[in-house]
């Protein structure tokens, strides 16, 4: 398993604009406050995916700052991510990816 700090970093790089919404050092952050509390490797990973999907969309309607998202851009985010993946998100995923974002948006 690749060390979830690479995959930020190479997803940073791949896309540069987004330090411009979230910078790479606070995600960082989050994430190694995460481990720091325990998290696995694995729950690490899960946690940067839902992170990381929620900033893929950011960056594809073009929102800057998380203040802007509203609850329809969530919804909106849910059904982006059903898109890219080709498959519905059950209630259960959703909920995790809320959970995964209020800590995110809080932190």
């Amino acid at each position: 398993m690749e060390n979830v700090y690479e995959v930020v970093s190479s997803f940073y790089w791949e896309e540069p604009d987004l330090e411009e919404v979230v910078p790479r050092r606070v995600v960082e952050r989050f994430l190694r406050k995460r481990a720091w509390q325990g998290d696995s490797e694995y729950v690490l990973m899960d946690t940067w995916y839902q992170v990381q999907v929620l900033l893929e969309y950011m960056l594809t309607i073009s929102l800057t700052d998380f203040d802007e998202m509203t609850a329809d851009e969530y919804s909106r985010a849910i059904q982006y991510i059903e898109q890219q993946t080709d498959e519905p998100i059950t209630v259960e995923e959703a909920s995790d990816l809320f959970e995964a974002w209020h800590s995110f948006y809080l932190h």
